[in-house]
């Protein structure tokens, strides 16, 4: 009986990952709604060198603060265990943006495989990515892909099955925040290490420090599992009153943060992004406008768009008032 490994495909808006998950499953698919959500939720199915792949297409998301039902679904689905690998879909030509997703992703987990989408309008951009640099940099597989052609997916399936079954040892890069900001995620998380807790406890304690409502809330409940953690070994579960404490503590230093924690860590990520992109991207030529833009570039110059517009106006004043005779003329 043939193995199964479950991916759930990840990415901004408009990536390409439903052009991945189609070109994957083919027909092999269906679609209805997440547990208790009207959000969309496609899954299907094909076989991979002897093992049958699982694929999940999360909804599209910028980001995992669970500040809306599409993020709070990847984020639980990702932090649920239940997939072997997330596939991160990256839109090349917009880096550093889709990095700030994926950076969260890699603190959630470990098993990531990104795949670097739109490759040839990098190219055509006039612009080159160096996949090996990135993968250095991230910690994790990072293959190129364009989707709408098929073109590397081969050897992206080949990347998930690697780290799936053990033979890739992901190292997943950690976004230095600072001396405040990772002084405090330190001492916080060695509070929770203390209290005999496992699982994620750096990304719990970072939603602390943003002020997370999910997290915020389980704290307040004193409920160790809605926080994503689990007692370690045969240690006794923490107890509410605990978890509350920490949480006092977490709400002290979150405001001795300035101007604002939750600002200075998504400032933080998009640096980090920044450096990561300066470092593995290049300029190779100008680039290659089509005609479109072209006209754009010239009707909308800070010069030339001022005499271009009186022209068109006055040009329909004239079809208006006098074309209007011409016309006129000929009916008569």
């Amino acid at each position: 009986m043939a193995k199964t490994i479950t991916v759930c495909v990840a990415g901004n808006p408009n990536v390409g990952k439903s052009v991945v998950f189609n070109a994957l499953t083919g027909s092999r698919q269906h679609v209805g709604n997440w547990p208790g959500k009207t959000v969309e939720r496609a899954e299907g199915v094909f076989q991979y060198q002897g093992w049958v792949i699982r694929l999940v297409d999360l909804p599209g998301t910028y980001s995992l603060a669970a500040q809306s039902p599409e993020e709070i679904i990847a984020r639980d689905y990702i932090l649920s265990g239940e997939p072997d690998i997330v596939l991160d879909i990256v839109d090349a030509t917009s880096l550093e943006r889709n990095l700030n997703l994926t950076l969260q992703i890699l603190e959630l987990t470990d098993q990531v495989v990104v795949a670097l989408n739109l490759m040839d309008e990098v190219k055509r951009q006039g612009w080159e990515i160096d996949p090996s640099a990135l993968e250095a940099d991230l910690g994790v597989p990072v293959v190129p892909i364009v989707a709408i052609e098929g073109e590397g997916l081969p050897e992206l399936m080949a990347a998930v099955l690697a780290v799936a079954t053990g033979k890739r040892q992901n190292h997943p890069v950690m976004v230095d925040y600072g001396l405040t900001v990772g002084g405090y995620v330190e001492s916080l998380e060695a509070d929770l290490a203390h209290m005999k807790v496992k699982g994620r406890r750096r990304w719990v304690v970072l939603k602390l420090l943003e002020d997370d409502p999910q997290i915020v809330e389980a704290f307040q409940q004193g409920d160790l599992a809605a926080c994503h953690l689990k007692p370690d070994g045969d240690a006794v579960a923490a107890s509410p009153k605990a978890l509350r404490s920490l949480l006092s503590r977490a709400v002290r230093l979150r405001e001795e943060i300035r101007p604002d924690a939750k600002v200075e860590i998504v400032r933080r990520r998009f640096e980090f992004a920044h450096d990561v992109v300066h470092r593995v991207a290049h300029r190779l030529r100008p680039v290659e406008q089509s005609l479109t833009e072209r006209i754009d570039r010239i009707v909308t110059h800070k010069v030339w768009s001022w005499p271009i517009m009186l022209a068109m106006l006055a040009f329909v004043f004239w079809i208006t008032i006098k074309g209007g005779e011409i016309g006129g003329a000929w009916l008569e």
